[in-house]
């Protein structure tokens, strides 16, 4: 499949994005990892793929395998955590030794 310079400048905005792992990248634009890697590779400067393969290296969230495998059973992904308001947190979750909650009127 012969990438557009649209699709090569979407492609990598989703590699830098955290969130996005390789196999939605693979999906949607029919490249593998190692395709992914030698296109970032190309087309950018060489301390910015440095910069880039050092952060995919660390997060599992770009390899969709790994972050599963990662992920302790019956929990809830994290973005599900985020969505939470603070009010459902049990105020043991702080600490014995937390300051009580008040209500400001």
């Amino acid at each position: 499949m012969e990438l557009t310079t649209a699709d090569v400048s979407q492609v990598i905005e989703l590699a830098w994005q955290d969130d996005v792992p390789f196999e939605a990248i693979c999906n949607q634009f029919e490249l593998s990892e190692q395709d992914v890697i030698a296109l970032m590779r190309r087309e950018l400067k060489a301390r910015s793929f440095r910069n880039w393969r050092i952060r995919v290296r660390a997060r599992l969230a770009k390899h969709h395998k790994r972050s599963e495998a990662a992920r302790v059973p019956n929990t809830p992904p994290l973005h599900a955590l985020d969505q939470q308001p603070a009010d459902d947190i049990p105020v043991a979750a702080f600490g014995d030794d937390a300051p009580a909650r008040t209500t400001l009127t």
